[in-house]
């Protein structure tokens, strides 16, 4: 991909915001050669390699096969407002494109934890609503889990947190 020769660990960027403040959909790949205090940067240009949606607050969980879902966020949920996504995409480091998931969030959550458990589900946990979308900000936060199955793609409901305390921008392990 770079010009590093020899073995290298690679990071993927996704999404944020542009010097200008605009909601990127843009991919790159940070390369760093092992052992070695060298890296290269490539901005991934290819219409396939963009997010569906430009996005801020989501979260990036590896999957074992070397793919990543990239989890919710805030985006342009119409044309004049921006709130919180309830989609998931999946990019393909072999293909280097954005794939669909076929799933979605049931409820729309930005600045939430996506935990990666020993099993490789991955645990999705608060996160603020934004419910009002005319609005930039974060709005309510959610108590509601929900685990995605990485075996078959598929997202179930995983109930709600300890008295129900709302959570949004927190962390977790």
């Amino acid at each position: 991909m770079g010009n590093i020769t020899g073995p290298v660990e690679q990071i993927l960027l996704t999404g944020g915001f542009s010097n200008n403040g605009i909601l990127e959909d843009s991919l790159e790949i940070v390369e760093i050669k092992v052992g070695a205090n060298q890296c290269v940067n490539t901005l991934l240009k290819d219409k396939k390699s963009k997010l569906k949606k430009a996005r801020i607050f989501h979260t990036a969980n590896l999957l074992p096969d070397g793919r990543v879902l990239i989890i919710g966020g805030q985006g342009q949920i119409n044309m004049t407002n921006l709130g919180a996504l309830n989609s998931v995409e999946i990019y393909d480091p072999l293909t280097m494109a954005i794939v669909p998931s076929g799933i979605s969030l049931n409820i729309s959550r930005l600045l939430h934890t996506a935990t990666t458990l020993q099993n490789g589900n991955i645990l999705n946990v608060g996160g603020f609503t934004n419910e009002k979308q005319d609005e930039f900000g974060f709005g309510p936060a959610t108590d509601k889990a929900e685990l995605i199955d990485i075996s078959n793609i598929t997202i179930s409901n995983a109930g709600s947190l300890f008295n129900e305390e709302k959570i949004g921008g927190h962390t977790a392990t």
